[in-house]
């Protein structure tokens, strides 16, 4: 018990401060809280519009979005950056982002707003721009 309190705070928080700093210096960290900030705004939109805004729940926010999603991304890149494979963070960053838009296109439909079809009327659409079905219930 002894070698727990003699954990220097100081050095601790310089530490944090420190991958504070390093992290934000990767331009898919401001991308990520843009994207969440963006998810969070649309989130609220549609809970408005169908009557399950509670002003009590918008601070989650943080610990269930923010926290989580810039610490996998920080440990890829860390990781990346100790075993010189830069692409872990990239590869991690594409990750998140797939699961940002997927909540993203998922607040859009609560909404009422229909995902992007812009395929010709009755015709098929191209097989680069198919969105999953589940994002497009009718």
């Amino acid at each position: 018990m002894e070698a727990l309190s003699t954990v220097d705070v100081d050095w601790l928080l310089a530490q944090l401060y420190g991958f504070a700093v390093w992290l934000w210096a990767f331009w898919q960290t401001k991308f990520i809280l843009g994207h969440i900030a963006l998810n969070v705004v649309v989130a609220v939109a549609a809970s408005i519009y169908i009557g399950e805004f509670l002003l009590g729940e918008l601070g989650k926010f943080l610990y269930r979005k923010v926290l989580p999603y810039l610490l996998v991304f920080g440990a890829f890149a860390l990781m990346g950056e100790a075993a010189q494979m830069p692409a872990m963070a990239d590869v991690a960053f594409a990750g998140l982002e797939a699961l940002l838009l997927a909540s993203l296109f998922d607040n859009i439909k609560k909404i009422g707003l229909k995902a992007m079809d812009n395929r010709p009327e009755g015709g098929p659409m191209p097989i680069v721009a198919r969105i999953p079905k589940a994002w497009t219930k009718e």
